[in-house]
């Protein structure tokens, strides 16, 4: 079983140096410390007939107050995998020295915009308890999982 991460931000300029792998294992490694003994693929072991499924998780880095986790998982038959999409709060540099400018969010915040049924909403972490967005993008993210695989 493969587990991905797509990336998808809707702020501008935050991606060109993103570094992806780092991100992503960091991700896995604080999942695996959580659920030990057992790893994430245990926790998430997907298996229709005789394969077990990929795990995907869509996250969008987006202009929202709270982190939203779309309850529905999204079934993909035909190329074996399974995906879950969170949304994750970027914040601005007004609310931590770290964060991005409001003029570089490509939209409004999109809250008011979706309908909020179909997600649960967590409180992302304090931004104060971070010195970087990496470390803040990494238990946004952790903090979500756990609650889909709950």
């Amino acid at each position: 079983m493969e587990i991905r991460f797509n990336h998808n931000f809707y702020v501008m300029n935050i991606d060109e140096n993103f570094d992806y792998d780092s991100i992503e294992n960091l991700i896995i490694d604080k999942l695996d410390k959580y659920y030990h003994p057992k790893k994430i693929r245990d926790i998430f072991k997907i298996e229709y007939g005789d394969s077990a499924w990929d795990l995907e998780f869509n996250l969008i880095y987006n202009n929202v107050d709270k982190i939203l986790v779309y309850k529905k998982k999204k079934v993909v038959k035909k190329e074996n995998y399974v995906s879950y999409t969170i949304h994750i709060p970027v914040p601005k540099n007004i609310d931590v020295v770290w964060g991005v400018e409001k003029e570089n969010f490509i939209s409004n915040n999109v809250m008011n915009k979706i309908v909020l049924d179909d997600f649960e909403i967590l409180n992302h972490p304090k931004y104060e308890n971070y010195i970087n967005i990496y470390d803040y993008f990494a238990d946004s993210i952790v903090l979500a999982i756990k609650n889909i695989s709950q």
